[in-house]
């Protein structure tokens, strides 16, 4: 016997099938990088003639701005990059991101013996290691050097 219809609010999260055409899945493709490592890391913007001439949707106007995307087989695009490759930047950011809290509490043991070398006030010396997260926050900014 057929069960009843249940009205869409009450529909279980079990009988919601999604599907979709595996060619518009993006991470199922085909990696295909023509280019090599090394292009592709000193070349960050990845600019060629593919995307230069490529159609991109829209007229470039206010009205209808380009709308600009990566192509499928643009090797800038991470969508495409293999697991290993998505979980090396994910642990080398992870590594980094503990290594700066290491690095910016790491001082605080020292402050004492700092105030007393330098003849400096608690302030002055803990002022290190407030700065240091803050520049964190900021990045690499190239201007300041």
């Amino acid at each position: 016997m057929a069960s009843p219809a249940r009205p869409a609010s009450q529909a279980s999260s079990s009988s919601t099938v999604v599907t979709t055409a595996p060619h518009n899945d993006v991470e199922s493709q085909k990696y295909r990088n023509k280019r090599g490592y090394f292009a592709v890391v000193f070349d960050q913007a990845g600019i060629n003639d593919d995307v230069l001439h490529f159609p991109y949707p829209g007229r470039g106007t206010a009205e209808s701005p380009f709308v600009v995307d990566f192509l499928l087989d643009d090797a800038h695009r991470a969508m495409q990059f293999p697991q290993w490759k998505k979980w090396m930047i994910t642990i080398v950011q992870a590594i980094a991101t503990l290594a700066v809290t290491f690095v910016s509490s790491g001082y605080v043991g020292g402050v004492l013996d700092i105030m007393k070398e330098f003849e400096v006030s608690t302030t002055v010396a803990i002022l290190v290691s407030s700065v240091c997260p803050i520049t964190v926050l900021f990045g690499d900014y190239n201007g300041l050097s």
